[in-house]
């Protein structure tokens, strides 16, 4: 079973990559059509930089980044306010490296499908939730299948089987050709008979 990260920010993909070297299998879902240099210039801190090394992409870093070694402020005629020292010039055993945003993303998207494959980071794909809150075990067919029918009225796919041709007339046939499908009948969490099949297509000739 695959954990699914949805979202292919920096912190999804950072998280996939994490999951993939505990040994965890992942998938990330991303709402973007695709991955593009957007944003601006951010900077990785010391401890950021370590946990993305650890990773292994403290080469890929250095290439694409600036390594900062300080930070100086100064007032609007030029005179220094104030200057510090950063990263390995401060001290810390990893460097500051300051990076587009776009950048750092598609070293981390490069990563994830390099070590996880390309079918590991899908674009194009919007998260859907529904309200839970009071509901209890039993009522999760219920609120599954209000929220699946508000998904095809937004996209407005056919409200049942009878929009596209069929009725009462057709059940027996449309039982008979699914049954056989052991496929179909193997993945239900339990047996399930002809008349019961039937009953589904019949309650799938209009959902509403």
């Amino acid at each position: 079973m695959d954990v699914i990260v949805i979202g292919g920010g920096i912190g999804g993909l950072t998280l996939a990559l994490c999951l993939h070297d505990a040994g965890i299998g992942c998938r990330v879902y991303e709402q973007a059509p695709q991955i593009d240099a957007l944003g601006v210039g951010i900077n990785i801190l010391p401890h950021a930089t370590r946990e993305l090394a650890r990773l292994g992409l403290d080469d890929a870093l250095a290439r694409e980044s600036v390594a900062t070694r300080e930070a100086a402020f100064f007032n609007r005629f030029g005179q220094l306010i104030y200057r510090e020292p950063l990263g390995r010039d401060a001290g810390y055993d990893h460097a500051q490296y300051s990076i587009h945003r776009g950048e750092l993303q598609r070293i981390l998207a490069n990563a994830v499908r390099d070590r996880l494959g390309n079918d590991a980071l899908t674009t194009g794909w919007t998260c859907v939730g529904a309200e839970t809150r009071g509901a209890t075990s039993a009522d999760a067919g219920e609120v599954l299948a209000k929220h699946l029918i508000s998904m095809m009225q937004a996209t407005r796919f056919p409200g049942g089987l009878q929009y596209v041709g069929y009725d009462e007339r057709d059940l027996d046939a449309l039982t008979e050709g699914a049954y056989p499908q052991q496929r179909v009948i193997r993945n239900a969490p339990r047996d399930v008979s002809k008349e019961e099949l039937k009953g589904i297509f019949r309650s799938a000739l209009r959902y509403w």
